[in-house]
């Protein structure tokens, strides 16, 4: 079967055995540098699709933290009024109630501040302003207002408490000398924060509250439910240390993610923040970056195709044209070697009436090459080509085994190759 097949392959048209390989190699070249360009450009897209995650996840911390210290401004600036310190002191609820209230509702409807809260020794709540029915339990689970408490000095971050995740500023409140307890202004960590940050940004975030070690439940979000990634739609790994960041996550390849910590005051992980943003222009660009260089490809393959037919066209031609020039009717043309020159052979083409069973025949659009079986060992692997110029047109040979030749380049020496060479070779000639 396989020497079917071979024999099948050198039967065919000289034209088509030199077009036959440049297609192959000019596909598999075109399609690997389709594939290499593409992959490249995706690697350089995506490296640049992580630094806009991670800008935008920056962002989102800076804001927490310009949030942060808001608040402790705030609240610095209430504990240093004279009739706040006196009304704590005294612990009179109801007059530090009439007197924090307009004060509350000013700074909510101008910087969207969602809590006001006094704390009295030795740490307990005495009044929440945005809430004042809830008062009086013991709040030694708020670790800021204690720290604040203790140190005599403020805090600011990200804190659990009876209103949920918060953007807290507490500063301790001092009457003469006397620690006399807290104040605090709360900011609410919400959708409204975020839909805020992605109507001035673009992504869409959601907010993940930790539960327990392994376990985290969607806070809020700006994302419709089921329209786009979630990381409620799988297992999020406990300890949530380091950011992690998803291009083209299974089923959703327009969409970009990073997920990461949050942290409170004191940088233990309390949330999980989730940055979404929209990569649909992207996979378009890089669809129609495809179609380009596959059409391209495809003609740079086209045009090759042309020009080696025309070349082969071309070469095949001056054979033709000899064959009918002949005065008698002739087969084609026999190429050989003989012994003639000063250096010791020449390349004959002759004329040839009758083919000779034991030539080696290559034909093509009309065109009958025989090769003199006496000549292959001296052929072997030999370039044959037509050239015209200014003074000349002839055939030329471009033999390996060629090793000198005259002054004219007429009369030339050659070394016949061995039978172990002879058996690599479908056939002794090659035409370009």
């Amino acid at each position: 079967m396989f020497s079917d097949f071979i024999n099948r392959v050198q039967s065919i048209s000289l034209k088509w055995k030199l077009l036959i390989p440049f297609l192959f190699f000019s596909f598999a070249g075109t399609t690997s540098l389709v594939y290499i360009g593409l992959s490249s450009q995706q690697e350089i897209i995506k490296e640049e699709e992580k630094k806009t995650l991670f800008r935008y996840y920056d962002l989102f911390l800076a804001s927490v933290r310009q949030k942060g210290e808001q608040a402790l401004s705030m609240a610095t600036i209430i504990a240093e009024n004279p009739m706040i310190k006196k009304l704590l002191r005294e612990r009179n609820r109801k007059r530090l109630l009439n007197y924090a209230q307009p004060l509350f509702e000013e700074l909510k409807k101008k910087f969207g501040i969602s809590q006001l809260h006094f704390h009295v020794l030795p740490g307990k709540s005495f009044l929440r302003v945005h809430l004042p029915d809830q008062l009086g339990e013991m709040i030694a689970y708020r670790t800021s207002i204690m720290d604040a408490l203790k140190s005599g000095k403020g805090v600011k971050g990200l804190e659990w408490g009876l209103t949920g995740l918060g953007i807290r500023g507490v500063i301790p409140v001092f009457w003469k000398g006397e620690l006399v307890g807290s104040l605090e202004i709360g900011y609410p960590f919400g959708r409204s924060l975020l839909k805020n940050l992605k109507e001035h940004w673009g992504p869409g975030f959601a907010v993940y509250e930790k539960k327990s070690p392994d376990t985290y439940a969607l806070l809020a979000s700006t994302n419709g439910p089921g329209k786009t990634f979630s990381l409620t739609e799988s297992p999020v790994p406990g300890s949530i240390e380091q950011t992690r960041i998803f291009i083209a996550p299974p089923n959703f390849p327009n969409v970009a993610l990073l997920a990461g910590p949050l942290r409170d005051y004191r940088g233990d992980v309390v949330g999980l923040v989730e940055i979404e943003v929209n990569r649909s222009a992207i996979t378009d660009r890089l669809t129609r970056t495809r179609t380009l260089m596959i059409v391209v490809g495809l003609v740079g393959i086209g045009v090759s195709f042309f020009l080696v037919w025309i070349v082969a066209v071309l070469f095949i031609r001056p054979i033709k044209e000899i064959v009918a020039g002949s005065d008698k009717p002739v087969a084609g043309v026999r190429v050989g070697v003989k012994n003639a020159g000063c250096v010791g052979m020449e390349y004959t083409l002759d004329f040839v009436e009758t083919a000779d069973p034991a030539d080696d025949m290559v034909e093509d659009k009309g065109a009958t090459l025989f090769v003199d079986p006496k000549a292959i060992l001296f052929l072997l692997g030999s370039k044959m080509d037509y050239q015209v110029d200014k003074l000349s047109a002839g055939f030329t040979f471009e033999n390996p085994n060629q090793t000198d030749a005259c002054g004219c380049g007429i009369s030339v020496a050659i070394t016949p190759a061995n039978e172990t060479e002879l058996e690599a070779f479908e056939k002794p000639v090659q035409m370009p």
